[in-house]
Order: structure tokens, then sequence, then C-alpha cells
């Protein structure tokens, strides 16, 4: 039998004792009619009881989270806990979140106030100030995101039918994108914290990059161009030495207002000694997510045999004790 973990499109969280037997229920009957592969957990941990790994990797393989917040979704610290992991993969760009505020006032949410207040009064009185205060912010930042407000539909069922709907175009959107190749396992999570990197919605002319050179805004098809105040992107791919850099450009700054010049090298030092500030590292995959790019670009995403599963699962298993020994070796 395979190991490998299952994928999931959406993952859901809410407070089963307000929600699973009515919204919850019919919501996850429709994604599951879509064939949205939806992670549900019927589980709820006592206080006290940690998020299984198990739960965190749901979390980490759904493309969606749905949040659905009820009347007593912070007075769960299940909930919290959990609404925290969801809020570190979306800040890493990875998930997508979608709040849904179900009977309750996104603004009470927002500010901790009302009956949240009361509820985070209590976990104060038992719980550490440090915990309590990772769930607050957390509870902030996801109000911070625009979603549905139950009192705003007519009926559950429409409300309903509008997630599952913009899921499913979204779910398409990616199928595409997967299709040309610009959804490679991974990719998502670089490309959203690279947006937010980039700012493009700026128009500040500062982008911490110097010394670019008038004689590269040269010549297309022999006639020389001159790109001074216009809004110009520049992609320098694969640059290895300070020659290139200097190459480029002499004065970035005569670049018009949201220009953006966006320089690739596998030298992090020769940036610095650039004096480039604004730079994004791309951290190596971990092994789990190397196994689904070796799949998806070697199986096309189809089903690796028992055998070659078992064979890549022990070769994996060589390489930490190997590195364990050097580690040990090494301390």
């Amino acid at each position: 039998m395979s190991s490998t973990l299952p994928k999931y499109d959406v993952f859901l969280s809410f407070r089963g004792r307000d929600t699973r037997r009515n919204f919850i229920s019919f919501l996850y009957k429709e994604l599951k009619r879509k064939n949205i592969r939806t992670f549900k957990d019927d589980k709820e941990l006592t206080s006290g009881r940690r998020i299984s790994p198990e739960l965190v990797n749901a979390i980490e393989d759904s493309k969606f989270a749905i949040v659905v917040v009820s009347i007593n979704y912070a007075a769960s610290t299940w909930c919290l806990d959990e609404l925290v992991k969801i809020m570190d993969f979306e800040n890493r760009g990875s998930l997508t979140v979608m709040p849904i505020f179900y009977g309750v006032d996104p603004c009470h949410v927002r500010r901790q106030i009302g009956e949240v207040a009361e509820q985070f009064q209590k976990h104060e009185a038992r719980e550490d100030r440090e915990k309590v205060l990772s769930w607050r912010q957390a509870l902030t930042n996801l109000a911070s995101i625009s979603g549905d407000c139950s009192c705003k539909w007519e009926e559950d069922s429409k409300l309903v039918d509008d997630i599952t709907e913009r899921i499913s175009k979204e779910l398409i959107g990616t199928t595409t994108a997967r299709s040309n190749g610009s959804n490679l396992e991974g990719i998502d999570a670089h490309m959203k914290a690279l947006y937010r990197l980039l700012d493009l919605n700026s128009n500040k002319t500062d982008r911490h990059m110097s010394h670019l050179h008038d004689e590269f805004l040269v010549r297309i098809q022999g006639e020389c161009l001159s790109l001074k105040n216009q809004k110009v992107l520049l992609v320098a791919d694969d640059v290895n030495n300070l020659e290139q850099l200097d190459a480029l450009a002499e004065d970035f700054n005569s670049f018009g207002p949201g220009s953006l010049v966006i320089i690739t090298t596998q030298d992090k030092q020769l940036l610095i000694s650039s004096g480039i500030k604004l730079v994004y590292e791309v951290e190596l995959l971990r092994f789990r997510k190397v196994r689904e790019l070796f799949r998806q670009l070697a199986f096309k995403d189809k089903d690796m045999s028992a055998a070659f599963e078992s064979v890549l699962s022990r070769a994996s298993n060589v390489v930490l004790e190997w590195l364990g020994c050097l580690r040990g070796r090494s301390s």
C-alpha cells in the first residue's frame, strides 16, 4: 500500500457543537458532491491535548481552509490552536483562508468584544499568557480577511452554493495552470511570498536597486529606445558576477514609478555586495514535498507503484540516518 499522504482541496475548521449537524453537514455534503477533496475532523480534543502531526499535515496539504466562526468557536482552545496553525500557513502564502462568520458579528470577532471578550477572559484565567496572545492575534488576522457573514444570506443553502462554486472555479483555474507547468509542487507558496515582497501595487521608485546603465535601455529591432520615466520590468536571470550587474544599468531611478528589476542568482553574497537589500531566498523543499514534485514530473501525477514508493521511502531513511551520523560527529 502506498504511504503517500493524502492531498486535500479544502480543510474545514469549525466548532462541532455549533455547526456539525447543520451548516457543516450541508457544506461538507456539497463539497463532496462536487468532488472537492475535503478534510473534516470529527473529533475535538479535550483541553490540554495537542494537535496531532497528522492534522497539521492535513492543513498544510490543503489548498483552502474554510474557517467557520460560530458563537462558541473562540471558546474552544482546540479550535484556537487549529486556527493558529491555519494562519501560520496562510502567512507563509501556502494556504488560502476563507472565513465564514456564522451567527456572529465579524466586528465582534475582529475587535474581540461581546461574547468573544468573555470567552477570552476565561482563557486568560486558565491558560499561558503567550498562548492566549497567539490565539488573539490569529483571530484578529482571520477577521481581517474578507469573508462571508451568514446574516447576509436568506438561506444557508445559498451560502453553501456560493462557497462551493467559488472554490470549484478556483480549482479549475489551478488545474489549468498545472497543465502548463505553472503549478509545480511548492511553487504557490513561493509566488505568494514574492507577490507580497514585490508589492506590485506600489508606485514607489525605490526598490533597493542601483547602478542601472543607460546603455542597457537599448535596441529592439535596431531602434534605440529611451525608457526614461517609463514603467519598466527588467528581469536578469542567472547572474553570477558583479560585471553582469554593472552592465545592467547605472541609474535605476531614471525609470518611471512602479518600475521593477528582478535578478536571479545562486550567489546571495553577490546581491549583498551590490547593495541590494530586498532579497527573497528560496528554501529547500522538505522531503515530502520533494517526493510529490518527483511524482508530478516523473509520473504526471499518477500513482507510483507500491514497490517504487517503498524504495523511495527506504532511500529517504538512509539519507536521514546518514545526516544524523554527520550531526553526531560534528557535535
